[in-house]
């Protein structure tokens, strides 16, 4: 079953790409994290130095908001030291938030700052550690936005792994179901752009459909069944 969670984690971090705060503007994401045009990038055949200059920067910015998601898990360590009981209690906790969360991913209910996306402006000048930081920036940008499916995660480390590094573990892979589709799309944009237009046309089925993954996630939790069943 441990696969099975793996792999889950990877599709939350392939859900949160396609969030409204990344998908719809990606093009110009890349653009401004690569400093190369969108013309450029969006053309059929490039040059060997563009696709390497575009692999390399967009690397970067990953490798940036991948430190700040699996950061998260470290904190997880707070909650080793509990009692069995409230370990228990917390547990179902989390499980009643999650719920809550998918229900807006679901657009059943609205929660105003998980609406709420800041994206931090930098200079264009970059170099390695410049484009690090950016990628940093622009996590702690996107958290409110992704924040129901990242939180899931978390909370997921937290309460139903037995130790920090497994937590750690899972909000790496779920940084890679974000960070290879950047990756890729920034290297091959072209091949990618019928693929974004179709997801854009049914943004809201996808966002409802992981909105109804979170419910049934976190009414496992809530039930106490999440460790027998692993879903997620």
């Amino acid at each position: 079953m441990e696969q099975v969670t793996v792999i889950s984690a990877f599709l939350g971090g392939l859900l949160a790409f396609v969030s409204p705060c990344i998908l719809p503007i990606l093009p110009g994401y890349l653009s401004f994290i690569t400093g190369i045009s969108l013309e450029e990038l969006e053309a059929q055949e490039k040059s060997k130095e563009v696709m390497l200059k575009a692999a390399k920067q967009s690397s970067l910015f990953v490798l940036g908001f991948t430190i700040v998601f699996t950061a998260l898990g470290l904190t997880t360590a707070a909650t080793r030291g509990l009692p069995p009981l409230f370990f228990d209690i917390l547990g179902r906790v989390a499980g009643a938030i999650i719920i809550i969360f998918g229900l807006h991913l679901m657009g059943v209910i609205s929660i105003p700052f998980l609406n709420y996306e800041k994206r931090l402006e930098a200079g264009k000048k970059r170099g390695i550690i410049g484009t690090i930081i950016l990628g940093m920036a622009f996590a702690i940008g996107w958290t409110p936005c992704v924040g129901p499916i990242l939180s899931a995660i978390y909370l997921k480390a937290a309460f139903t792994e037995p130790t920090v590094l497994q937590g750690v573990f899972y909000l790496l892979i779920f940084s890679l179901g974000i960070g290879i589709p950047f990756i890729a799309s920034a290297v091959f944009l072209s091949w990618f752009i019928p693929l974004f237009s179709w997801l854009k046309r049914h943004m809201k089925a996808v966002m409802f459909i992981s909105g109804g993954l979170l419910v049934v996630m976190g009414a496992l939790m809530v039930a106490g069944v999440f460790d027998l069943i692993n879903l997620a």
